[in-house]
């Protein structure tokens, strides 16, 4: 039976205790150091229906901190300096919103819904008006001509 000197039951436990407070402390320093910044998440809603607005544009008042929501309207920023904020919302086809001060501290998230008023119109209705600008060969003037659209039929209006 070979005697091996160098494992001892103090060097047994050193070696866990080595094992045990590396990851530790470095568990804590990255703890801390990730503990000074401030986390908002939100959701960005229809006030009409509460379906999820996508792709709203997000922005941080006074700073050139901005996001853009998810599919399901969800928004995250991270790494904020602990204060307060505006957030300022705009989306294709809502009015623009912006929220109360919020306040942003180092101890955890802050969650915020924000519900945006559609306009009164929408882009997949079957009536519309546009104008198209046209160049007449002769003279090179500018004229409109007026295109309305009503049931998928196209009626042109205009000198041209």
């Amino acid at each position: 039976m070979e005697k091996n000197s160098l494992i001892t039951p103090k060097v047994v436990k050193q070696m866990s205790l080595k094992k045990i407070t590396i990851p530790l402390l470095f568990g804590l320093l990255v703890n801390f150091t990730y503990g000074q910044k401030g986390v908002i998440e939100g959701r960005v809603y229809n006030s009409k229906n509460n379906t999820p607005v996508e792709f709203a544009s997000i922005a941080i008042f006074g700073t050139s901190i901005g996001s853009i929501s998810d599919l399901d309207g969800n928004f995250l920023f991270t790494g904020l300096e602990p204060g307060f904020v505006e957030l300022r919302v705009s989306s294709v086809g809502f009015e623009n919103y912006v929220s109360e001060a919020i306040q942003i501290t180092n101890s955890g998230k802050t969650f915020i819904e924000i519900p945006l008023l559609s306009y009164g119109f929408h882009f997949a209705g079957q009536q519309g008006c546009g104008f198209r600008s046209v160049r007449r060969r002769a003279g090179n003037i500018d004229c409109r001509r007026k295109i309305l659209w009503h049931g998928g039929a196209l009626q042109k209006q205009g000198p041209l």
